[in-house]
């Protein structure tokens, strides 16, 4: 699995092969062990704006930056982190192959770090 950044793609997760076993395995990155996606003023890490959105994409990362002000608690979060895949899956249909990546990147990841109970 992989996620996009400054146009590169950043590994997440790898697949090793076992010559003993001759298997694959699957080699799963640590959570939030790497950066995550950086897009216009609002998505990723110490993008929050003030500047206004570049695109639809940016609009539903500034959504879910809203929604994180406003809530407190991992239970509150999880919901706005939904919101966002919610938001950014409803452009997919109409976006470019760049922005389909993004877009699987972000949804990705938050489906990801939601999927496990604690984190």
């Amino acid at each position: 699995m992989y996620n996009i950044e400054d146009n590169s793609l950043n590994l997440l997760d790898k697949i090793k092969y076992d010559k003993q076993s001759s298997k694959s395995l699957k080699v799963t990155v640590p959570k939030r062990a790497f950066k995550l996606v950086i897009h216009g003023n609002w998505c990723g890490p110490g993008h929050s704006g003030p500047e206004a959105p570049i695109d639809n994409i940016d609009a539903c990362c500034q959504k879910h930056d809203y929604c994180y002000d406003r809530m407190s608690g991992n239970d509150g979060k999880k919901n706005c982190d939904m919101e966002l895949v919610s938001c950014v899956n409803s452009l997919y249909k109409q976006s470019s192959i760049r922005e389909k990546a993004l877009i699987n990147a972000i949804a990705g990841y938050f489906m990801w770090v939601n999927s496990e109970p604690n984190l």
